[in-house]
């Protein structure tokens, strides 16, 4: 009796542990990932506790005097925005007890799940990655030249990227070789252009926009999460990763500018002109830049029109108040609250999962320019002027999921609390 009650308690465990792999894999914080875990187990009448890392879940679970200690790990980092709607929806199901408490089928459930395919090809995402870096290129200041030649950089460093972890390449060696093949791009097509006497005197607003594809955005803002929650192990994993893949861009960035030659402009500034034509310029490439990196993500059709839409509205109140003179953390702990307060309305009436509406809606808010920037005179040994820009940056990252927290924890009661509970909303 007590084995077969231990083997019961065995697929169970399997089961939970499953479950928030999968999560992992999507990219959902921590915090998300336990709650995930919580639900599948009270579902099955065990209870529940983990720790969860970048890479790593320890689970175990108890049933009676029993229990069962599990430990899985995730091989690679990624973000399926799909996937975790997926999950989203098959957590609302067990609430409403749409979904059979039962180990068989839950399994089938997950089965669908992991047999979910990406949503768009790698040429498609070389497409979004373009579409985003050309709207970023003109909000860093660039003209429509910069721009054009950003988003031919970026779609083909993010398709050969694609193409690199489709074959299990590591992924430095993957970001690190895609950076060389975009930065290529854009100075091949420069020195076209300057050939023809076309284009003369470009800034560097296109060099760096064809390369923030690769800025780590949704861990950067998922690891402040985890900090927000006190998860520290999660968090302090989630930001390393995120700084070590900018470091290496930005060097890998560096040494490819100077191999061929070209040097970037100081960063100009974006608006020149009548506030009110600019700020509608805004609107549209927020819109279409959070819209690139959503699709990017593989997120639904619905869900990334929702976020762009969410993104242009927020990131435009973002530059109306750095016109005012708001500083810039400020401004973007203000837009960074508005759009989890947005995102907690759409996502009452909706059943979207918030992660995947918040978080592509501040990515084009994340100051990748600076950061760049700051790397390159700081390979260049103009240590004032990177400390100044890479300061900058630190405090606009970090004011991101400050603000995206503090609406979370406004509007969701599971996160003013540090017990261990399970939220009724989806995730």
């Amino acid at each position: 009796m007590r084995e077969e009650k231990y083997e019961v308690l065995h697929e169970k465990s399997e089961v939970v542990l499953r479950a928030g792999r999968l999560a992992l894999s999507a990219g959902l914080g921590s915090f998300r990932v336990r709650q995930i875990m919580q639900t599948v187990a009270n579902a099955l009448g065990i209870k529940n506790t983990s720790l969860v890392t970048l890479t790593e879940i320890t689970s175990t679970c108890h049933s009676g005097t029993q229990c069962i200690t599990e430990v899985a790990s995730n091989a690679s980092i990624g973000v399926d925005a799909n996937r975790i709607s997926l999950i989203s929806e098959m957590i609302y199901d067990l609430r409403k007890k749409l979904i059979t408490h039962e180990v068989h089928c839950i399994n089938e459930r997950l089965d669908v799940i992991e047999r979910s395919k990406r949503l768009y090809n790698s040429l498609t995402f070389g497409l979004w990655a373009g579409l985003a870096c050309f709207s970023f290129t003109i909000l860093l200041g660039g003209d429509y030249l910069e721009g054009l030649g950003a988003l031919l950089g970026a779609f083909a460093g993010q398709y050969f990227r694609a193409a690199l972890f489709k074959r299990l390449y590591n992924q430095f060696v993957a970001n690190g070789l895609s950076v060389i093949l975009a930065g290529f791009i854009y100075a091949s097509f420069y020195t076209v252009l300057n050939e023809l006497s076309l284009w003369q005197h470009p800034g560097s607003a296109g060099y760096v926009g064809a390369l923030l594809y690769v800025i780590p955005g949704f861990p950067l803002v998922t690891g402040g999460l985890d900090f927000a929650k006190l998860d520290f192990s999660s968090g302090i994993s989630r930001t390393i990763y995120s700084w070590v893949i900018i470091f290496l861009a930005t060097v890998v960035a560096w040494v490819c500018a100077k191999t061929i030659g070209y040097t970037p402009a100081d960063l100009k500034s974006p608006y020149d002109g009548n506030i009110t034509i600019w700020l509608i310029l805004v609107f549209c490439l927020s819109f279409t830049g959070v819209l690139g990196f959503a699709l990017m993500f593989n997120s639904p059709i619905r869900v990334a029109f929702t976020a762009a839409s969410i993104g242009a509205v927020c990131n435009t109140f973002r530059f109306a108040l750095l016109d005012v003179g708001v500083l810039g953390f400020v401004a973007a702990v203000y837009a960074s609250f508005l759009v989890g307060l947005i995102a907690s309305l759409v996502c009452h009436y909706f059943r979207f999962a918030r992660i995947t509406i918040s978080v592509p809606a501040i990515t084009i808010m994340v100051p990748g320019s600076l950061i760049f920037h700051g790397f390159f005179d700081l390979g260049e040994d103009n240590l004032g002027s990177a400390a100044h820009y890479i300061v900058k940056a630190v405090l606009v990252i970090f004011a991101l999921p400050i603000g995206l927290a503090a609406a979370r924890f406004l509007t969701d009661k599971y996160w003013r609390v540090d017990k261990q509970v399970i939220s009724n909303r989806p995730v």
